[in-house]
């Protein structure tokens, strides 16, 4: 059995996973992301009646990934954390694919596509990656 300094170190760090995803995933996400990640991101030139594509939603998506990533990161060393790089490689690579999901239709309920993401989350910390 863990002495206690070890549980508060194995909590804390799992509070700070599911903070920061929350935080990554939710008040960091700006606007456009939200609005753009799933569709590209265009415009019609009122001079020529062309429509301009500014970002693919593939693009879009990994501005919001590299946003989400980076919070967890950033807290994570500030906190004196240091997650391994395969973990915040998965961890970013399957919030791509879940939200990508989500984006498409086939995960249809937030509360599936935020049980997705914290199960990745707790199974990288479940082995030390993160």
């Amino acid at each position: 059995m863990a002495d206690p300094s070890q549980w508060r170190w194995i909590v804390e760090r799992l509070f700070l996973l599911i903070g920061t995803h929350f935080l990554g995933d939710f008040p960091f996400q700006s606007e456009w992301m939200v609005k753009h990640k799933g569709r590209n991101f265009s415009f019609v030139d009122s001079a020529t009646g062309v429509e301009i594509c500014v970002a693919r939603w593939y693009e879009v998506m990994f501005y919001h990934v590299a946003t989400y990533v980076a919070t967890m990161y950033v807290f994570m060393r500030l906190a004196g954390y240091s997650p391994a790089p395969q973990g915040v490689i998965i961890d970013g690579v399957m919030h791509y694919l879940v939200d990508a999901l989500k984006c498409r239709g086939v995960i249809k309920a937030i509360w599936l596509d935020q049980l997705c993401h914290l199960m990745v989350r707790t199974a990288l910390w479940w082995v030390g990656w993160l």
